[in-house]
């Protein structure tokens, strides 16, 4: 109950706006967001080859971003943008018990009230996916055991992840190329500009799938019940159907009657056509300022993004592919897309082999219908 009241304190406060801050019900294309946050929820258990961003944090951002809201009373671009699913943010266990620590100590420093902090991180905690990273070497971790062995945790979950974005104030992490190069807040405010073209393109996809399928399955069942109905309609009914049909096409008065309602409807829809025509040029320009917004933004994340090798490993192509992914998999689904991310299935049963790595794995999790997401966190 204390989580929802603080979660509704922290939306509900009108405060003016800085580029930090947002009210996500008043962002340029929040009910697309809306759309498509509803639409990935519709379709979660289907197949789809929807991708998402992923955005690893380093103790220093999440405490930073609890303060903000905690001062404004309001969320921040990176808090919302795990709202609607379409950017996944992970943490790994010994970040989210550093978070918890320096709470106080924070609260202190910024003049907050450490009890609503503590609230806010629990609301926080409701939006990351915590996943225990796994033992990785390389002479990039090896030089950040030596300058700050506290962070390796985060290190080897970008590695494992290969995310769009970590975000650290850290410049450990960011001298050996692990976050991004400069202040992390232009980061999450390109992303916002991407994620816009990212919920477009949901909708766009998702939507006219459902509307295909939709209207398909609509059709089938509406022509079987005609058939149906139909057949029930004694001939004789039929027949007196078809002449009074008839009779009244030959008569004068009714033929003119159906003349004048259609040319009334021609005026209507020539009345109308020039507003229609203005509404939809001004959303096409709307969808391309979206889409050169995106691609602007998509160029600074590309220069911002951590380095990271590929994966060599079945098990490496299923970190990628669930941290990506806005729902849980399918074993078959999962093979499906670690085929197209690149991996080449060996051995006579790769289907068992891969249903074996998941479950041997603790860093993924089933749900009670057998999918499988990322998150084996604390």
């Amino acid at each position: 109950m204390a989580n929802q009241q603080s979660d509704s304190q922290i939306k509900n406060k009108d405060s003016s706006y800085s580029p930090e801050f947002l009210d996500l019900s008043k962002m340029p294309g929040g009910a697309i967001r809306d759309i498509a946050s509803g639409l990935l929820q519709l379709v979660r258990n289907l197949n789809n080859d929807i991708r998402i961003r992923t955005v690893i944090l380093d103790a220093n951002v999440i405490l930073r971003d609890i303060a903000h809201i905690s001062k404004r009373r309001q969320e921040t671009r990176l808090f919302g943008e795990a709202e609607f699913g379409l950017v996944r943010l992970l943490a790994t266990p010994r970040v989210v018990e550093e978070v918890g620590r320096y709470i106080p100590f924070v609260a202190k420093k910024t003049k907050n009230d450490v009890a609503f902090m503590f609230e806010v991180w629990s609301c926080y905690k409701e939006r990351l996916t915590i996943v225990t990273p796994e033992e990785i070497s390389s002479s990039r971790i090896t030089q950040l055991n030596l300058r700050d062995p506290d962070d390796v945790g985060t290190a080897q979950l970008i590695e494992l992840v290969g995310p769009t974005l970590a975000l650290s104030a850290d410049n450990d992490l960011k001298d050996l190329g692990y976050s991004q190069k400069g202040d992390w807040l232009p980061c999450v405010l390109n992303t916002k500009s991407i994620v816009d073209h990212d919920a477009l393109q949901v909708v766009i996809k998702l939507g006219g799938s459902l509307i295909v399928v939709g209207l398909s399955k609509g059709l089938r069942f509406v022509s079987k019940t005609l058939l149906n109905s139909i057949k029930r309609i004694p001939t004789q009914f039929l027949g007196l159907a078809g002449l009074t049909i008839a009779s009244l096409l030959l008569d004068s008065r009714f033929r003119a009657w159906i003349c004048n309602n259609f040319k009334n409807i021609i005026k209507l829809g020539e009345r109308s056509l020039p507003q229609l025509s203005e509404k939809v040029n001004c959303f096409c320009e709307e969808l391309m300022q979206i889409k050169a917004k995106s691609l602007k933004a998509e160029k600074f994340i590309t220069g911002e993004a951590p380095q990271f090798s590929p994966p060599t490993t079945l098990k490496g192509y299923l970190i990628r592919v669930l941290a990506f992914s806005p729902n849980a998999l399918t074993p078959q689904q999962l093979m499906d897309r670690v085929k197209q991310e690149g991996y080449q299935p060996r051995g006579i049963n790769p289907e068992k082999y891969l249903e074996t790595i998941l479950r041997k794995n603790p860093i993924f999790c089933s749900n009670e219908h057998g999918h499988w997401q990322i998150g084996g966190g604390v």
